[in-house]
């Protein structure tokens, strides 16, 4: 999919695309807009993106929101 929308976007189309996925955030050359919990909305690079700034922190992690998840420490 990355691959078909970067070929697209070369030929001149555009793409609005929603999303939470660190993968799809990583389209070469693409403008990353944010919406915060007030509502104003932001460009941001791929390293502040939230998506990948949480999945990041996860993977360093896991326990510490698996924790919160299950409430205990198995």
């Amino acid at each position: 999919m990355l691959t078909r929308i970067r070929d697209l976007a070369e030929t001149g189309s555009q793409f609005v695309v929603a999303t939470h996925s660190p993968i799809l955030l990583a389209v070469p050359h693409a403008r990353t807009l944010q919406i915060d919990v007030t509502g104003t909305i932001s460009e941001v690079s791929y390293d502040e993106a939230q998506p990948v700034v949480l999945t990041r922190s996860f993977l360093a992690d896991p326990q510490r929101y698996l924790h919160y998840l299950f409430g205990d420490d198995r």
